[in-house]
């Protein structure tokens, strides 16, 4: 479009030229909000009038810029969410991808996408709410085949290949196109990246720009569908979020795993080691899991309980007790459902927790724990063997079934989620058959290829669920043994 928008001007000698003329026909101009030098937090809000940060205590301006204004030391650039929603539905090719959300046909007892869950079915009957009261004119969730299903998520990741300096950025996800691409790059809108170096200390802040968006979504913005060729009142939706632990922890204000009450989705409890001078804790093993999942209402009145308290020590027994540290933005949208909307992410859990820590317990490199009754640990040359093997494989499978697995006694620490999830399926079934002193080892972790397998699936029926539920209650009690 730069040539017919621009036609006077014959080349672009400067880079810089021609991104400001490609911004300016995209219509999404970035927005630039001040922010702590540590990353602490986003001066938006009720931060929005501060000059220093109100929890690291570095100022927030240095020195007057040339327009004889305070110079901010850091910002967080926002890209805009609704003017790319707006802009996919003008390209007929994209608006045409949107139509699955649409178009798709839930069946009883087959979970095939978010769509045959629980929370959304049970949406589409619901009329929209923002903050708690309906829109003007009255609609329920998603009855129009073009309201927009999203997710978010994110992560920090190291700035640098040494040195513990992060950054974190921010990103949605369109539900409405089919899963085969959804999750393509091209596909992912990144809003924008916390600068680092340090993880957010108030995340609530810089996610202030995206809660005004979508409260303005869920009322309804106006936009032009390509397909009819007309317009219309869109409305988009958050209903999940997800990342790893530590991730979903700070953006549900919770704890942590490393806490008292450190689970989001239930009420279990740890107590400290016995004779033991740390605060280290722990759940035991005969802990009754029974009526401890925790609900919506019951959550939030938690987190409100903490922000009444009169004292910090106040707050901080109430957030030990609960879990929870506070009120979070985005319980403030009608769409989410806390902790329901915050299902635990399986690339973490199995790949990066799970076989990270069989392949440590196997290997004898496992907090200095011994091995107990069962004999589960492989000896050093079977181990040393095994690893080998497991890396020479990687030169007679094509690529396209997986990554190259290195030798994973000597170069553990490389092995990345992907290498784990072709290592544990594929790999591992083979290579360890007839390596444990109790055959029973085997079996066991044979049984756990099983549930992931399923869980893997493109399809999962109901009958598949109970054996998921079953299964690996099953196999955590063989674990415990």
């Amino acid at each position: 479009m730069i040539p017919e928008a621009y036609p006077d001007i014959k080349s672009y000698k400067s880079e810089h030229i021609l991104r400001d003329r490609a911004q300016a026909l995209s219509g999404i101009l970035p927005q630039r909000f001040d922010c702590c030098v540590n990353s602490c937090v986003c001066y938006t809000g009720h931060h929005s009038h501060l000059i220093k940060c109100p929890r690291c205590n570095e100022p927030r301006f240095e020195g007057i810029d040339k327009n004889r204004k305070p110079k901010p030391r850091s910002q967080f650039f926002y890209i805009p969410l609704i003017p790319r929603l707006i802009a996919y539905l003008r390209s007929p090719a994209i608006a045409k991808m949107m139509q699955y959300r649409g178009q798709f046909q839930h069946v009883d007892g087959i979970y095939r996408d978010i769509f045959d869950g629980t929370n959304y079915r049970a949406f589409c009957e619901s009329p929209i709410t923002v903050h708690g009261k309906s829109v003007d004119p009255p609609a329920n969730y998603f009855e129009d085949p073009r309201d927009i299903a999203l997710g978010l998520s994110t992560d920090g990741y190291g700035i640098f290949t040494r040195g513990q300096a992060t950054a974190w950025p921010i990103v949605i996800f369109n539900y409405n196109l089919p899963p085969q691409i959804r999750f393509h790059s091209e596909n992912i809108l990144a809003l924008g990246v916390i600068p680092g170096p340090n993880k957010p200390g108030d995340i609530d802040s810089f996610l202030v720009p995206l809660a005004d968006e979508l409260f303005q979504l869920a009322s309804g913005v106006e936009a032009y569908d390509v397909l009819s060729r007309s317009t219309f009142n869109l409305h988009a939706f958050l209903l999940l979020v997800f990342g790893d632990f530590p991730a979903v922890s700070m953006l549900m204000k919770m704890k942590g795993v490393n806490a008292v009450s450190p689970c989001r989705s239930c009420k279990i409890t740890a107590v400290p080691i016995p004779g033991e001078k740390s605060k280290t804790h722990y759940i035991p093993l005969d802990t009754d899991l029974t009526g401890l999942g925790r609900s919506h209402c019951e959550l939030m009145e938690q987190a409100k309980e903490v922000d009444r308290a009169s004292t910090k020590a106040e707050a901080e027994t109430l957030s030990k007790e609960y879990g929870i540290k506070g009120t979070s933005i985005l319980s403030e949208l009608d769409s989410l459902s806390f902790p329901q909307s915050f299902p635990p992410e399986f690339m973490h859990v199995a790949w990066e927790n799970i076989s990270k820590t069989l392949e440590t317990l196997w290997s004898d490199d496992y907090k200095g724990l011994d091995e107990g009754k069962r004999k589960y640990r492989i000896e050093k040359a079977v181990w040393k063997e095994i690893s080998s093997r497991g890396a020479a494989a990687s030169s007679t499978i094509p690529s396209t079934y997986g990554p190259r697995i290195p030798n994973i006694s000597e170069k553990g620490s490389y092995m990345t989620a992907d290498m784990w999830s072709f290592w544990i399926q594929f790999l591992a079934p083979i290579l360890l058959r007839d390596s444990f002193k109790d055959p029973k080892c085997f079996e066991h972790f044979v049984d756990l290829v099983y549930l992931f397998g399923i869980c893997l699936q493109r399809e999962i029926s109901a009958a598949e669920i109970k054996t998921l539920r079953s299964g690996f209650v099953d196999w955590i009690k063989g674990y415990d043994e």
